[in-house]
């Protein structure tokens, strides 16, 4: 055996219509075409298929169902690795469920939190303010869920005001959506979990979502100011005073902790290219001249804001479709002592 790969397929099909369509888009595509495909029963169709892998092939390709021999022997091999696989995948799936059941016992949940929810706001100064949100799918990592938000109504610093405005937006779409997560998890104490508390509230979803609110871990210091000890991480409830600490190394505080720093990440980096991409454009809108378009214009040509400063007058004046006053005015600008 030189290679193995599996496939989780949703069941619509009966044996032979599924393998048959299986095979027709795995060979559809770019990858290796063998002189043998052995098959585990027979299908229907399998003189067009071997014609049509003959001639993606451009030589004979032989489609078998054996019955005994050799072939047999890798059908069965074939047969085992798959069950192996599915079993594997029944254990982690038994172990995912294990670390949801936890989180819901431990966080007094309602329900249990197949969708999980986290947001964060980032902001330096109160300038390219943004928030994101990261989701957790049957205790994996959802990537393709994630969101990022620009903040339209907030000026200023006000991580607060940010977030309320988040989560009004995103509630408000999932509930006409019907899409709503079964927990919201805050990035935050009590003072952004009573924003999350105050929105279900006005938007008549209290009880309809579970949230809780995740703080920081602290760090004790000795008397020289020196750190000492982490604490644990804390989630604070809805009417509940005192914070739950659930075990420290437990699978379920790892997936939560994830999710959490996830939200984070994502917000960070998305934080970093509004906040680039305001600073390219303050540059070149000082400049007389030069809009939106031609902004646009002059970093394709030059291939980043750097080149476009480091350009000769003569080479802005080589640019297509840039007139030579405007490309006096960029080296002016870039060049005020020349």
């Amino acid at each position: 055996m030189t290679a193995r790969r599996n496939y989780n397929l949703t069941w619509q099909l009966d044996e032979a219509e599924l393998l048959a369509e299986f095979i027709t888009q795995f060979y559809g595509r770019d990858v290796p075409i063998p002189e043998e495909v052995v098959l585990p029963l027979d299908i229907e169709g399998t003189v067009p298929l071997a014609e049509w892998l003959t001639e993606r092939r451009g030589r004979k390709v032989r489609v078998l169902v054996p019955q005994r021999g050799e072939r047999m022997r890798l059908v069965e091999l074939a047969n085992r690795n798959a069950k192996e696989v599915w079993q594997e995948r029944g254990s982690r799936d038994e172990a995912r469920r294990r670390v949801l059941d936890e989180i819901k016992q431990r966080l007094l949940l309602q329900r249990l939190p197949q969708r999980m929810e986290c947001f964060d706001v980032s902001t330096i100064q109160g300038q390219a303010t943004v928030a994101s949100m990261a989701v957790v799918l049957d205790g994996e990592p959802a990537p393709a869920e994630y969101r990022h938000y620009r903040i339209k109504t907030v000026v200023g610093s006000d991580d607060y005001a940010a977030l309320q405005e988040v989560l009004q937006r995103r509630l408000l779409r999932g509930r006409e959506a019907n899409d709503l997560p079964d927990f919201i998890l805050i990035d935050g104490g009590k003072g952004q979990l009573g924003i999350l508390t105050l929105v279900l509230d006005e938007l008549n979803l209290a009880g309809a979502i579970d949230v809780a609110g995740m703080a920081k871990s602290r760090v004790k210091a000795n008397v020289r100011g020196r750190a000492v000890e982490r604490s644990e991480e804390r989630f604070f409830l809805a009417g509940r005073k005192n914070p739950v600490i659930l075990r420290r190394g437990s699978a379920a505080l790892f997936l939560l902790e994830r999710l959490r720093d996830e939200a984070h990440r994502f917000a960070i980096t998305h934080h970093r290219k509004v906040r680039s991409k305001n600073q390219l454009q303050s540059s070149l809108n000082d400049i007389p001249g030069v809009g939106a378009k031609r902004q646009r214009a002059l970093l394709k040509h030059f291939g980043s804001l750097k080149r476009v400063k480091a350009a000769s007058l003569a080479e802005l004046q080589a640019m297509p479709g840039l007139p030579a006053s405007i490309a006096g005015q960029v080296y002016r600008y870039f060049h005020p002592v020349d």
